[in-house]
């Protein structure tokens, strides 16, 4: 789609306003890499690792801060590769959402400011400071958060060679210039600053319990969460307290604020929790000169290979709507089932599946069934017309449409949530017991939503869909339409 059409002509995924405007870096680096490979598969490999080259930098971004936070640290470089490990972390390596960039340029905005402020030349970093924080802004303002917090904790805990009246204009004049770069970009640009902060209503309409923000923080950290015990227990008072405040200051106003908390948005203490986890490292080798070398070297092994393997096993359990290897394989089951025939594939979600199909697949000849039957008949009306607005042909309405294909048909779509169906299956493989019967009984009276179901197709009385495979999460349906009048 033109910039044109997505900034000024009223396109909203989900009708959410503002949610375009609030992401511009992110539509800007995805429509570049798409300018330079086109659709394919070729695409979605280039996006993915560009955005895990954002991740890798990251990481090289928190060393630095870190060497000017903790200097004389011995061993930084080996927290920073073991922090790469937390779930959080490979969380992210997976994913392509605005969150990634953002987190870098908020990420350099806080090493230029580390900068600024131990630099007697400092105005060029004082200046790339503000830049990459405006550019945080521009691509997702809630990650602006990491800078504001390291710079709380700076001013609080006094870690910089300057005067305090120094650091203070500095760290304010920095927000103060990212604010005029951001809002004379929006002048620019055209779009009121009402439009941009529109999105951030969404959040407040959503309430999740406490209990499940706390579980979602042992699926943010997992073995991690236990550098905190072990930093503190570190008899280095300096540095302890102030990466135990960075961190805290990035954390908890997201637990208390949010009325829904999602992995990706605890990220922003990816760099503070580098600093926990060296900290916990230098007690840990403390206690180890107790114990035989040998016996060392085996605990270090035991505790890295169990931290890798909780990262792994909590990955399943986390926010995820595709999974692109079992996509791959239902698309080439369903071509060898078709041989030489032609055929449609039929799809009853489009927030993730059907644009995805449409990307990946550009040739293949995949269609939208997906209708919100949640809606009153107006709204439904509304969105039906939002759907020929702008898939046109590639939506189908009426089972003259699905006639109207040549070949064999084809109905995908999986049947539950695939964080809540991964639950299930990891609980069977648990000895019986009473709790893990309590634990399978909270789980099963979960709600998922059904994917499968989200299409006027699918209790239609003229519609036969006949189970042919099933593929990982995706299931495989032969399409007939039986007579009618």
């Amino acid at each position: 789609m033109p910039w044109q059409q997505i900034l000024y002509e009223g396109f909203e995924p989900s009708n959410i306003t503002g949610f375009n405007v609030s992401r511009l870096g992110h539509l800007a680096i995805i429509k570049c890499i798409a300018a330079l490979f086109g659709p394919g598969i070729a695409l979605i490999n280039a996006v993915a690792a560009v955005y895990l080259i954002f991740l890798m930098a990251l990481a090289v971004a928190g060393y630095f801060i870190l060497r000017l936070l903790m200097p004389n640290a011995k061993g930084l470089g080996r927290a920073t590769i073991i922090s790469l490990f937390a779930p959080m972390t490979v969380f992210l390596a997976f994913k392509t959402c605005p969150d990634l960039p953002a987190l870098l340029f908020s990420g350099l905005s806080c090493l230029f400011l580390l900068l600024s402020l131990e630099r007697r030349s400092w105005f060029k970093w004082f200046l790339l400071s503000a830049i990459f924080l405006a550019l945080t802004g521009l691509t997702k303002h809630v990650h602006a958060w990491m800078y504001i917090s390291l710079s709380g904790t700076l001013l609080l805990f006094g870690r910089y060679r300057c005067s305090f009246r120094q650091a203070l204009f500095r760290v304010t004049a920095i927000g103060m210039t990212a604010l005029l770069i951001f809002g004379i970009t929006l002048f620019v640009l055209r779009i009121p600053i009402s439009q941009f902060l529109g999105f951030m209503v969404v959040a407040s309409k959503v309430n999740e319990p406490i209990l499940a923000k706390l579980l979602k923080l042992v699926l943010t950290y997992g073995l991690f969460l236990l550098v905190l015990p072990l930093a503190w227990l570190n008899p280095n008072r300096k540095w302890k307290w102030f990466m135990i405040a960075w961190f805290g200051l990035a954390t908890v106003p997201f637990l208390i604020i949010l009325s829904r908390l999602e992995v990706r948005y605890l990220t922003l203490s990816a760099v503070p929790l580098s600093g926990l986890v060296w900290l916990a490292l230098d007690s840990l080798n403390s206690w180890a000169n107790y114990f035989p070398n040998r016996s060392r070297q085996l605990m270090w092994t035991v505790a890295m290979v169990s931290a890798v393997i909780v990262a792994i096993l909590v990955q399943p359990l986390t926010e995820h709507e595709l999974r692109i290897d079992q996509f791959a394989s239902t698309i080439q089951t369903i071509q060898a089932d078709a041989e030489e025939q032609e055929f449609s594939v039929l799809i009853p979600w489009e927030y993730a599946d059907f644009h995805y199909l449409r990307v990946a697949y550009p040739d293949l000849n995949v269609f939208s069934v997906h209708e919100n039957s949640d809606l009153s008949p107006e709204k439904l009306a509304d969105w039906k017309h939002f759907q020929n607005k702008y898939y046109g042909e590639r939506v189908l309405h009426t089972l003259d449409d699905i006639n109207a294909l040549p070949g064999l048909k084809y109905y995908v779509g999986y049947g539950a949530t695939f964080s809540i169906e991964n639950l299930r299956q990891m609980l069977e493989y648990l000895p019986a017991s009473d709790l893990r019967q309590e634990i399978s009984a909270k789980v099963q009276s979960m709600s998922p939503l059904r994917h499968m179901e989200k299409s006027w197709m699918w209790n239609h009385p003229s519609v036969e869909l006949q189970v042919f495979r099933r593929v990982g999460h995706y299931q495989i349906f032969r399409v007939d339409l039986l007579p009618y009048s």
